[in-house]
This record gives C-alpha cells, structure tokens and sequence, in this order.
C-alpha cells in the first residue's frame, strides 16, 4: 500500500448518443480520459506498480474566495 496524492486525466472522451427501443435519446458515459499526471507519488502510479493506492479526498468544491462578491451580487439584484 502506498499513500498518495490524486493523479489527472485529460478531459473525457464524448457521450455517446443512441436511441432506445423506444426512441427516446440515451447517453453512454464514455471512455474515461488518458493520464495526464501520473508520475511517481500519484494513484496511477502507485496502481501501475502494483500497490494499492491511498489518496484522502476532498469532496467539498466551494470556492469560498468567490462568496463574499456573490453575495454583494445578489443583494444588488433586490435593490
């Protein structure tokens, strides 16, 4: 095992759009993107190498820097 930081990928290929039996449009998530950060101390690395990889994760994407100008925005638009 090994911890690790969060490697990269580029964008993701396209979805892929069909038509169900029914003719309702689908889409299929498509081929995730290639590595484009995975030298040593990242996950793909670790996985390439055969260890298991350990990469704490941080769910919370706010952008708490921006709230405070949000904010005044939104109380210009009620005055």
């Amino acid at each position: 095992m090994q911890l690790v930081r969060l490697g990269h990928r580029v964008l993701a290929d396209t979805p892929v759009e069909s038509i169900d039996p029914r003719g309702a449009k689908r889409y299929w998530i498509a081929g995730a993107g290639a590595a484009a950060d995975c030298g040593p101390g990242t996950d793909f690395y670790a996985v390439q190498e055969g260890y298991v990889a350990i990469t704490p994760l941080n769910v919370d994407m706010t952008q708490y820097s921006g709230m405070d100008n949000l904010s005044q925005w939104l109380e210009n638009l009620s005055d």
